[in-house]
């Protein structure tokens, strides 16, 4: 017959005390656990917006894939550059025009800005020369 252990008590100065405090933490371990949880669905969520985004890359890859096949093959040296930078010029021109003009009646630059602007206009008339 295996023999019983006798228990020994241990007397507690200020059981209530001891009682609070180890219920204040109880408390704190739960919040922890609760915050735990917490942060476990937040990153279960976010696997699954992940594993979205790649799915959604992939289509558009494949989506992608699909449309440069379909179009016909293009060598940029055949393409016209004249007509390009032509056009590009003509809607760049009433704007420089604006620029110049307003730097032109700003003839002493009175602050740093003013002078800024100055040069950007002589940069972009030299560009608009080439």
């Amino acid at each position: 017959m295996p023999t019983k252990e006798k228990g020994f008590y241990v007397g507690i100065s200020n059981p209530i005390d001891v009682r609070r405090n180890i219920l204040e933490t109880s408390k704190e371990i739960i919040q922890v656990l609760k915050r735990y949880e917490s942060f476990h669905h937040i990153k279960e969520e976010k696997r699954a917006e992940m594993n979205k985004f790649r799915s959604m890359v992939n289509e558009i890859t494949q989506l992608m894939l699909r449309l440069k096949t379909s179009l016909p093959p293009v060598r940029i040296e055949d393409l016209p550059r004249r007509e390009a930078a032509e056009t590009a010029r003509k809607s760049m021109a009433p704007v420089t025009e604006k620029r110049v003009k307003a730097a032109q009646e700003s003839a002493s630059p009175s602050s740093e800005l003013d002078r800024l602007e100055q040069e950007l206009g002589k940069i972009e008339d030299k560009l608009k020369v080439l």
